[in-house]
This record gives structure tokens, sequence and C-alpha cells, in this order.
């Protein structure tokens, strides 16, 4: 580690224009000292494909991601002693499922990073867990740059597990060419401060991404998303969907964006949020934004924010169902709803069993 370099404080997760300060949501703070980084996360053995190479590469940001420069910047920095891995699918390939499992130590400070290259005609899944042990403490980041050539399909699962105490980032950006397709699932449970960052880049024909996401937020937690489909190719398609939990004091931000750049004629997206709020104290933000320099596009956006009705809490509590215990089965219910697109039943009963030591005995 060096001493000579003082922590930064980084600009992420920033909005793609600028809207009102008084709000604080154009863009958040990350602290990180690129001289505390020194390895990536420890990476459990895993076969692959004989259509899948991986190989370690100091190669620079390929495409623009979620969480912005900075980021990109504290990657570059380090890229010497903490290489990217490529994974790279070849044409024409069908592969199952890829399951990349990463464990993080206590007071570990660690970059990964991580580029998918899926040649054209290519259908892929990558399944990333991250997780560590219950009492951890530390800070974790993660990026993934995933390049999709004409007609592939990559699937990408993101699982945050971590620790209560540890700090971490996911940074994801794509860039999708002619009919190719970009899924990505995310499930953020764990850490203390979280931030997530999604860029997708629609540059193709027909090119499309997707996104559903979901979170829940308690104790002390603070969560930050930015979600952004840049679209620029004709008839490119978006989608996303967010889903969340939040009580007690948890902070949570999102920002999710449409934006149709001029020449992306007949382009479709669509973006919701729901937010469920089971404490008065919790801090939630929502911002749902449509930018438009194309005129023959169609976008839909919003966010719902609610809480457990009166009526509803009285109807289960006839049934012998405790306010707490109708709380647990929310929060169930909206991780159950994502897991159903996890396609490894191993991790989805590592997720189940998280949440049932999590929210168990609350």
């Amino acid at each position: 580690m060096s001493d000579s370099i003082e922590t930064k404080e980084l600009t992420v997760n920033q909005f793609p224009t600028l809207t009102w300060n008084f709000m604080r949501i154009n863009n958040s703070k990350l602290s990180a000292d690129e001289g505390a980084f020194e390895t990536s996360a420890a990476l459990a053995e895993t076969a692959l494909p004989e259509v899948i190479t991986a190989v370690d590469s100091d190669i620079a940001t390929l495409c623009t991601c979620g969480m912005g420069k900075d980021i990109d910047a504290l990657f570059d920095a380090v890229k010497d002693k903490i290489p990217a891995t490529i994974y790279t699918v070849k044409e024409n390939a069908k592969t199952e499922p890829v399951r990349l499992s990463y464990f993080v130590e206590d007071g570990d400070k660690v970059l990964t990073d991580v580029v998918i290259k899926a040649g054209a005609n290519s259908e892929s899944t990558f399944i990333f867990d991250t997780s560590s042990e219950k009492g951890a403490s530390g800070f974790a980041g993660w990026r993934t740059q995933i390049i999709a050539e004409e007609n592939a399909v990559v699937n990408i699962v993101k699982v945050q597990l971590l620790g209560k105490n540890v700090e971490n980032f996911e940074d994801i950006g794509s860039s999708i060419a002619d009919s190719a397709k970009v899924n990505i699932i995310e499930l953020s449970l764990g850490g203390s401060k979280s931030w997530i960052g999604n860029y997708g880049t629609t540059h193709g024909y027909k090119a499309q991404i997707t996104g559903k996401v979901a979170y829940v937020c308690r104790g002390e937690q603070f969560l930050d998303i930015n979600y952004v489909a840049h679209q620029t190719g004709q008839e490119s398609d978006s989608k996303m969907r967010v889903d969340g939990v939040m009580m007690d004091n948890a902070v949570k931000t999102w920002r999710g964006t449409i934006d149709f750049v001029k020449g992306a004629k007949g382009s479709t997206g669509d973006e919701q949020e729901d937010v469920l709020l089971l404490n008065e104290s919790v801090h939630n933000k929502s911002l749902p934004v449509i930018l438009c320099d194309e005129e023959d596009v169609e976008g839909r956006h919003g966010a719902s924010v609610g809480r457990l009705g009166a009526d509803l809490l009285f109807y289960m509590q006839t049934r012998g169902v405790d306010a707490k215990t109708a709380q647990k089965m929310m929060i169930k219910a909206k991780i159950a709803s994502l897991c159903r697109y996890i396609p490894d039943e191993d991790l989805v009963e590592q997720v189940q069993d998280y949440v049932e030591e999590s929210f168990g005995d609350e």
C-alpha cells in the first residue's frame, strides 16, 4: 500500500443532465484511495466451457459505464497490478451458465475488473455472486464491461450478499451491436454503503437492453443507483424494472434515464420503479427521466412509492399474521420475484438462506 496517495472523493453515478441541486440527486460521492487496492476479490475455481476463453490484460476502459469517469480512472490507475479478466465467447456458441463466485475477507480492499466479449450469434450467461462473513468489514468494487457483437445474447446475473459493514460498488457498461441483446439481473441485499451504476449503449439497429433490479435497504444502509439506457441505434429498445423495500433508517437514491439520441428512430424505452416503505424514517429519492432528441420514439417512465396499507395489515392480522411477519413476507416476495430469473438453484438457495438469517429473527 502506498502512503503517498491520499484518499480522494470521487464523483459517481452522475445524472446525464443536471436537475434541482437542492435535492442533492445529481450525483453521489465515494471516497477511495487507489493505493489501497492491491488485488481483486478471491474467485472460486471455475470450469469454463471450451467455447469461452479467459485471459488477464491491463487494457484501458472499453465502453461507457454507469458510475462514471472517476471510477474508470480508478481502474485505469491500478490496471498494472489488478488486470482485467477478459472472457471471450466464440461466435455462434451457445453455452451453459458460468458462475463466478467471489469472497471478500474481513479487512479486504479489493477491485475486480471483468470484460465479456460475446461473439456474433453467440448466447451466454454469466452469474456473479459476491459474499463475505456476516461481520466482515472492508471495501470491494466490481466493474463489468460487456461487448455484445451482432445478434449476440448476453445474460448477466449479479447477486450481492456481503456483510453489513462492507462498502461496495457495482459498475456495469454495455456496448450492444445490431440485433444484439444484453439482459442484466441485479440483487443487492448487503453492505453498509452500496453504489450501482449501469450504462447500456444500444448503438446497433434493433439492439436491446433490459435491466431488473431488486434491493432491500435496512438499518443504516445507504444505496445509490444510476441506470442509463443510451439509445443511438434505430429501433433499439430498453426496459428497466426496479423493485425495492426500505425500512428502519435506510437511505436510497435511484436515477433512471432513457436517453433517446437523435437518429434513434423507431426506438422504445420503459423504466419503472416500485418501492415499499416499511418505516416513516427511511429516506427515499426516485428520479425516472426521459431525455429525447428524436421525435420518432416511444418512452414510458414512472415510480411508485407506497406503504403497507392499514386495510391489508388488518386483513392479515385477522388471519393470525402480525405486522412484523407481514413485513417479512413482503420482503421475501420482492426477492423471490427476482430469484426466478436466476438460473442456478444453489445460488437461489444461498439467497434464501441469507434472507432467512438476516430477517428471520428481526
